[in-house]
């Protein structure tokens, strides 16, 4: 079985320039080292005016890798289905998403193919941890040594992403164990609304069936849009906790800028006026307003302009697009 591996790399500036490199040759070496060997990578680069080191990719065995070059930013979801093209034209029976700030682990390959297989899940996620302090800001990940796949001391790991859950009320994908010590209540195989698109394992049968990620959402909320049209389509999607990932949470787009405060909220409303019932619509709209104006005030007492237009410019694209 071929899988082909999706990562998007991206450097907002030069001064990140190392660091964003950085993190996307350490998610390159953890795919390379993985058990299953029958794998394509297709990198992208999303930077504007800023080149990938091509020298970086021979170091790590460039035959095994393709590079793609946009000329913009062209935001996640188109910038995926760029390589999501490529793969189904070179016959890829597996495709793989996988964030530039993310590690895999040396089975992680395996045990997707497992439950693909055996189970005929068409859409899997694994348990996702919070990167082990493996990568401060300027700083290259190499913090715990050569080896990127010796994986965390279980007394430290907490969890970013145990599955996810849909709030049809408030329009969110919520993840399921995150910010909580691992333990055995998250050990167990289950069926999930969503697979986050930090790391997603889909067959390529529900791409011809469904098509690509919808890119009129940029950033945020392609993967849950993709997820809730796969299951209206039959297609089964599974959280698997032993294929394991580790994830540096937003190492190249911080949580609570402009940039993501537009996004998320835009978004959110984009794909609940997509998804829903009319009465369920009228009770988000109702919770997001609220929500709105509470941002919106907080924006204005700390004299945030920047984040006082991203709200507002959010709220109303959402209504329009």
């Amino acid at each position: 079985m071929s899988i082909y591996i999706i990562i998007l790399h991206y450097s907002p500036s030069k001064e990140l320039q190392d660091y964003t490199v950085n993190l996307t040759l350490a998610s390159l070496k953890s795919v390379i080292n993985s058990n299953y060997k029958n794998l394509k990578i297709i990198l992208i680069d999303n930077s504007e005016n800023l080149n990938f080191p091509v020298e970086k990719l021979e170091e790590l065995g460039k035959e095994s890798i393709v590079l793609i070059k946009n000329k913009k930013n062209t935001g996640f979801a188109e910038g995926c289905n760029i390589g999501i093209k490529m793969a189904l034209k070179n016959n890829a029976d597996y495709i793989f998403l996988l964030n530039n700030d993310a590690i895999v682990y040396e089975s992680m390959f395996d045990e997707f193919l497992k439950y693909a297989e055996d189970e005929k899940v068409d859409i899997l996620g694994g348990k996702i941890y919070y990167a082990d302090n493996l990568i401060t800001p300027l700083t290259p990940p190499l913090s715990r040594g050569e080896d990127m796949n010796v994986g965390l001391s279980m007394d430290r790991a907490i969890l970013w992403y145990a599955g996810g859950k849909i709030d049809w009320l408030r329009g969110r994908g919520v993840h399921i164990g995150q910010d909580i010590p691992d333990n055995e209540e998250f050990d167990t195989v289950m069926e999930t609304d969503f697979v986050t698109g930090c790391a997603i394992f889909i067959k390529r049968k529900v791409f011809e069936t469904i098509g690509l990620l919808d890119e009129k959402y940029f950033l945020y909320f392609e993967d849950v849009d993709f997820c809730v049209r796969a299951k209206k389509a039959g297609f089964k999607i599974k959280y698997i906790p032993s294929a394991k990932i580790e994830h540096i949470v937003s190492a190249t787009t911080k949580k609570e800028s402009p940039l993501s405060i537009y996004y998320q909220n835009r978004n959110r409303l984009i794909f609940m006026r997509t998804h829903t019932s009319i009465f369920n619509v009228i009770v988000f709209f109702i919770l997001y307003f609220l929500g709105f104006i509470r941002r919106i005030v907080i924006a204005l007492l700390k004299k945030d302009n920047e984040k006082f237009e991203a709200n507002i410019k959010a709220f109303i694209d959402g209504l329009i697009r």
